[in-house]
């Protein structure tokens, strides 16, 4: 909001996070609702704070394609998207629009609490974003969400997913963040 932005400029913050949620954003499929995030990512600009987009993945109607009520991946949980088709498609508009503005990116925060897969699973999903947002932003960053629980939820997740990251990158399939 305008208040947010000012209290930015007041306190001298450099840095804003705010969350660019799938299903917030994107009404139906292909139709996308950039309304609010327009105003919050000019706000952060006129004050020149960067922003990290924080990107949750997540559809209600994406989930109902392939989750089950019991499945791990339900509502309550984070996983990879069911069409992964609809997710790129929804994720290249979402760096299209932003990429002039937003040069910082994460997929989800605090995953080791709300991930229904496996960590592994959860490096591999990152993977998969941030070669897309090189492709479309190659000077764009993507980060790893922060951990909760420390340190047992980087012990438990997040290390799984730095030691799976490592293994990609000695294949040869470059950075996953």
């Amino acid at each position: 909001s305008k208040n947010d932005a000012e209290y930015f400029a007041d306190i001298g913050a450099k840095f804003a996070r705010q969350g660019f949620v799938w299903e917030q954003i994107e009404d139906s499929e292909g139709n996308y609702n950039w309304e609010s995030l327009d105003e919050y990512v000019n706000l952060c600009n006129k004050v020149n704070a960067a922003l990290l987009a924080g990107v949750g993945a997540v559809n209600k109607s994406d989930n109902e394609k392939c989750r089950r009520k019991n499945d791990p991946c339900s509502r309550k949980k984070r996983c990879t998207p069911c069409d992964m088709g609809h997710y790129f498609r929804f994720f290249a508009a979402l760096i299209s629009r932003y990429k002039d503005t937003v040069k910082f990116w994460q997929i989800g925060n605090e995953l080791n609490h709300s991930w229904g897969e496996s960590p592994e699973r959860y490096a591999d999903f990152v993977k998969i974003n941030y070669d897309l947002l090189k492709q479309n932003c190659p000077d764009c960053k993507l980060v790893l969400g922060g951990v909760s629980s420390r340190p047992s939820g980087y012990y438990k997740f997040y290390k799984r997913v730095i030691e799976r990251a490592s293994q990609i990158k000695k294949q040869g399939k470059g950075d996953t963040f």
